[in-house]
């Protein structure tokens, strides 16, 4: 169990315990082991909780992959947002860019690891926002549909935006625009999702979960995703100037 915990790179207070696919399968050939070997002893319980785990993770898994199978390369759905500013910001209107959209909690409770990844995302802004990438973030919480509890749920995202400086977009959704891109807690998944909408309106990229990131790397496999979208678009406008 130990070896696991090491090849997993594991920090003893980390509070993530989703894995990556190839995690997952990498604990599924050596629990299939261990289940035999804990038997009758004290850590037959743990190895039984652990396999449980992980056979939940592994059908998650298959779930997530496949709404990203179905979603990613087709036209993106239409949407229309308000923003925390009492703006509103529409599929219309963002013709042409490319759209990151971030869907999650966004509320101004005291953020814990992996802080959600907001600082690094609108770090991500800042560099590619001149080059026609337009970031999103989308608080997800059913609160907004009600007027007793709009008010609190609003306060609670601009705390958070204030308190993480963040100089993107961030608009409100009850749900409904989630539900629209597939909403990844329907099939037991968490929040945040992530959805790149390309210039020419298709999803290119369809992401549940957090990134697993280095921190003087920041958001690297979304970056590397949004150059090779801008690249694309470039040549697209070149071939029409001819």
């Amino acid at each position: 169990l130990l070896d696991i915990q090491k090849e997993l790179k594991r920090k003893p207070d980390s509070t993530r315990p989703e894995l990556t696919t190839a995690q997952i399968g990498d604990v599924r050939d050596k629990i299939a082991r261990l289940s035999g070997e804990a038997r009758s002893t004290p850590f037959a319980s743990l190895v039984a909780v652990i396999s449980k785990d992980i056979a939940g993770q592994s059908k998650r898994a298959a779930s997530i992959g496949e709404l990203a199978k179905q979603k990613i390369g087709k036209p993106a759905p239409p949407f229309k947002l308000a923003t925390i500013d009492r703006k509103t910001i529409d599929s219309k209107s963002l013709a042409g860019k490319i759209v990151v959209l971030h869907f999650w909690s966004y509320k101004g409770d005291r953020l814990v690891e992996p802080y959600g990844q907001v600082g690094y995302l609108d770090f991500l802004h800042g560099k590619r926002r001149r080059l026609g990438v337009e970031v999103i973030g989308v608080a997800v919480n059913p609160s907004f549909d009600n007027p007793r509890t709009a008010r609190a749920s609003l306060r609670s995202v601009k705390k958070l935006r204030e308190f993480m400086n963040l100089d993107y977009t961030v608009a409100t959704d009850a749900g409904k625009v989630l539900d629209t891109f597939g909403d990844p807690r329907k099939i037991d998944a968490k929040l945040p999702l992530w959805v790149v909408i390309g210039a020419d309106g298709k999803v290119a990229h369809y992401k549940v979960g957090f990134y697993r990131i280095k921190a003087d790397e920041g958001l690297r496999q979304l970056d590397e995703l949004l150059i090779r979208l801008i690249r694309q678009r470039r040549k697209q406008q070149d071939k029409k100037r001819g």
